[in-house]
């Protein structure tokens, strides 16, 4: 998805192709004059005179075109609009953090409108492999590449820069198809369907086999597409396969917005999306009685680590990765995101329901 703003270059254009039509009409005017001054019949004090003063009606249009040229750069500057950075930033990856990706690339350009920035999904491992092939500026990723391939951890052949953005919380969402709402249902280690609390073991359960939680729910959803939401669900739950993907059957779907549009729109189904996503409490899980909000992060993230067995957690960093030191106009945007300047990158994190460093 490109984000597209008026530009100075576009003002600037406006104002060239005035000067081109000015500056033809100003060598039609100059054609004439030598074709009179070489026609000495054609001569008069008159018409030299009238000659004269069309062109400098003519050249005083142009002075007032690029005086118009140069307010428009002022009125830039005095907008506070940085021109000093320039370029184009490719961004893509994780769904997770593409909602900060969208907003701070739009709120960026808007005072940098020299940067033109493009920002698009296809999850974490998408996000990861294009940074170190060099394929994109930023990678995004709401999991950690691996160590041998970043450069702070010393890797021998390392090329990615890893920068941390923010905080992520992975939540469950479930929908067991009651008329009654908010549905208030939770994980704990021992189940108590009466008062809406299924067991961890039966969570695992529904994912690695299939086998229906009670009468509530029968369905449960996954990614389709590698994804660091799903690589943290998969160690929590403790159903990783060899690519850290969640080892189930369970019926595939693209991005937190499919994940969460499928278990919204199916009876009796289970699923899980980041925080971000989360668009209606009625469908999020508690953790052993603690809300998946973000005033919550310690108490969420010490309850997802008590209830499983696995000892793992539904919390984690958020990522960018570039393909070396970051520079330019993507060491500016980076530096943004990280700004905690009311307005910018942090205050934006939370904005669109994630956690600032």
């Amino acid at each position: 998805m490109v984000i597209e703003m008026p530009s100075l270059r576009e003002k600037r254009g406006h104002v060239n192709n005035r000067l081109k039509k000015l500056g033809g009409e100003e060598e039609k005017m100059n054609t004439k004059r030598r074709n009179l001054l070489k026609d000495k019949r054609g001569v008069s004090p008159a018409i030299a005179s009238l000659v004269l003063v069309v062109i400098a009606v003519v050249a005083a249009a142009g002075v007032g075109v690029i005086q118009n040229a140069v307010n428009v750069q002022s009125g830039e500057q005095a907008e506070a609009k940085d021109l000093s950075v320039q370029g184009k930033i490719d961004i893509q990856g994780s769904t997770t953090v593409l909602p900060f990706a969208l907003e701070a690339g739009r709120r960026f350009m808007d005072t940098h409108p020299a940067v033109e920035i493009s920002v698009s999904g296809g999850g974490s491992g998408h996000g990861k492999s294009m940074a170190k092939q060099n394929k994109v500026d930023i990678g995004m990723a709401s999991s950690r590449a691996a160590t041998e391939d970043i450069i702070q951890d010393g890797g021998k052949n390392a090329v990615l820069y890893e920068t941390e953005v923010g905080k992520r919380m992975i939540v469950v969402i479930a929908n067991d198809g009651s008329a009654d709402t908010p549905y208030e249902w939770n994980v704990a280690t021992t189940a108590d369907h009466a008062n809406k609390t299924m067991s961890f073991a039966e969570l695992k359960a529904l994912y690695e086999n299939g086998t229906a939680i009670g009468t509530y729910f029968t369905t449960a959803f996954q990614r389709s597409e590698v994804s660091g939401t799903e690589e943290g669900f998969a160690k929590w739950i403790g159903l990783t396969d060899a690519d850290k993907q969640l080892d189930s059957n369970a019926e595939g779907k693209v991005g937190n917005p499919g994940v969460w549009k499928a278990v919204t729109e199916t009876d009796h189904s289970i699923g899980f999306v980041d925080l971000g996503y989360v668009e209606d409490t009625d469908y999020a899980v508690k953790i052993n009685g603690t809300e998946p909000k973000a005033e919550n992060y310690d108490e969420y993230e010490a309850a997802s680590k008590a209830v499983t067995t696995t000892g793992k957690k539904l919390t984690s960093m958020l990522y960018f990765y570039t393909y070396g030191v970051p520079s330019g106009a993507t060491k500016a945007f980076i530096d943004f995101c990280l700004s905690t300047v009311p307005g910018e990158g942090q205050d934006i994190l939370e904005s669109v329901g994630m956690i600032p460093l």
